[in-house]
């Protein structure tokens, strides 16, 4: 592996914890050496061969629970945009219940990834009869229309003017015992994944599932603490109702609002 020159500068620069480019492209450069040695020291062709039928599994029990349901053409719809292709990656390192989404733009080719872990128990000790707790159809659908959103929604929220999003990040210290153990450690992801969430919504209750919408919305508000939802799907269905009315506006409008809510608590010196 190597810094190849097509890799867009945005994919390199969170190598660097200052945005510098220079930086970034010395630290990654870093990273992916230390990257071969680790691929040479735990034999990682052998680890494939080794673990072929645990792979082979996984992908007949993904290709077994893919969805029928159409939510692709869902979303492209209601972001107003679309990738080449988009692509599952399911891993047999990741925790149970984990995904994150990843995109990726390639001779003009762009691509969405939704890379997941296995969804229930599995059962490894007899290669004859292995399950390997992927073959769950709700589970598979619901985290790729999140995992997918991401692709969607991080390139615009970073299209906002710059300290947009620091102007609010004081609203993070409330959320933090209940974001953190989710993986968010900073206002920045915590934004992102209120508007991917919010964008769940929506494509549930586009679908014609309101019951759907409503479980998602109460989970995670309530279970979830993503408290800025009801905010901000008031802004997604403006656009969604006016599409000369476009996403990032939506998405700035939505910021703004909340940016006052944070300009209100430090005046006053109130908590949430």
């Amino acid at each position: 592996a190597e810094l190849h020159h097509a890799i867009i500068p945005n994919d390199i620069v969170r190598f660097s914890q200052t945005s510098d480019l220079s930086e970034a492209k010395e630290n990654a450069t870093s990273f992916l050496k230390g990257l071969n040695e680790f691929y040479k020291e735990v034999d990682f062709e052998n680890y494939l061969v080794e673990t072929r039928p645990f792979y082979d599994r996984v992908l007949f029990e993904v290709n077994m629970a893919l969805p029928k349901s159409n939510y692709i053409n869902t979303m492209e719809r209601f972001y107003n945009q679309r990738f080449d292709s988009y692509v599952l990656i399911p891993s047999l390192t990741l925790p149970r219940g984990m995904g994150f989404g990843l995109r990726n733009k390639t001779n003009k080719i762009q691509r969405a990834f939704n890379v997941f872990g296995n969804f229930d128990d599995q059962y490894i000790s007899n290669k004859d009869s292995l399950n390997m707790g992927f073959a769950n159809i709700s589970r598979i659908n619901e985290l790729s229309i999140h995992e997918f959103g991401h692709s969607f929604v991080n390139p615009v929220i970073d299209q906002l003017p710059v300290g947009m999003i620091e102007t609010s990040t004081n609203l993070y210290e409330p959320l933090r015992p209940s974001m953190e153990p989710q993986g968010y450690a900073n206002w920045l992801s915590c934004v992102y994944e209120h508007f991917v969430r919010a964008g769940e919504v929506m494509i549930a209750q586009k679908m014609g599932s309101k019951a759907d919408a409503d479980r998602l919305l109460n989970s995670y508000i309530k279970e979830r603490n993503f408290i800025y939802l009801p905010l901000i799907l008031q802004e997604l269905r403006k656009y969604d109702q006016n599409r000369n009315y476009p996403y990032l506006k939506a998405v700035e409008s939505a910021i703004i609002r909340i940016n006052k809510i944070a300009q209100k608590i430090k005046r006053t010196g109130n908590s949430l």
